[in-house]
């Protein structure tokens, strides 16, 4: 499988089709709604059936493709009001920076969760093996939340005489995904396979 920049999003676009194109209750609703019952049971909450729509659309609208709004009316005044400043200072000051087009078309996605990373595996027919840290900490080491995205992603929505046996291995770390690639053998290593470790010692 070669590597490359998605820069169309093709591979997050199809995973939201997969789940907008899902009938209701079919398997990965199913699979879904069973384990977060499992991590609500962890922590006391029941869901009612209106909760559990609202939790599915939430899922449906973080898989999206379309960047997110983050500014409010207000910060868009105060960014409005900036760029007049910036227009008149760089009037009378030419050494100063212009901004980069970068920077002004810089776009932010929703963030994914672990069972967004469960159906891209049945995507692409293949185990995803994620590398992650279990708690998310300040700078400073205090503990903030748990962090689940670390494990084995099988594709157990597709045949297994119909999946590649090679799995992707990813990093997971400060909110951002990885990939992760075994290094060339050295000739003369005596190393029949790449084994690769799973646990976290």
């Amino acid at each position: 499988m070669w590597g490359f920049h998605d820069h169309s999003l093709s591979m997050r676009k199809a995973l939201n089709e997969t789940l907008i194109t899902s009938k209701p209750n079919n398997s990965l609703y199913r699979r879904w709604r069973w384990t977060q019952s499992v991590q609500n049971k962890k922590y006391g909450l029941v869901f009612s059936e209106q909760e559990w729509n609202e939790e599915w659309r939430s899922l449906l609208r973080l898989s999206s493709a379309e960047p997110r709004v983050s500014q409010t009316k207000s910060s868009d005044l105060n960014s409005s009001i900036d760029e007049i400043n910036y227009s008149k200072s760089s009037q009378t000051n030419t050494d100063l920076p212009t901004k980069s087009s970068s920077q002004s078309t810089r776009q932010y996605y929703e963030s994914l969760e672990e069972f967004h990373v469960y159906v891209l595996a049945n995507n692409i027919r293949r185990p995803i093996i994620i590398y992650s840290d279990t708690i998310l900490r300040t700078n400073d080491g205090e503990a903030i939340s748990p962090i689940e995205f670390g494990g084995i992603y099988l594709p157990l929505e597709i045949s297994p005489d119909k999946c590649h046996k090679q799995p992707i291995f990813l990093a997971y770390d400060a909110a951002h995904f990885s990939a992760l690639l075994p290094m060339e053998q050295n000739s003369k290593s005596t190393s029949k396979s790449n084994l690769y470790s799973i646990f976290k010692y």
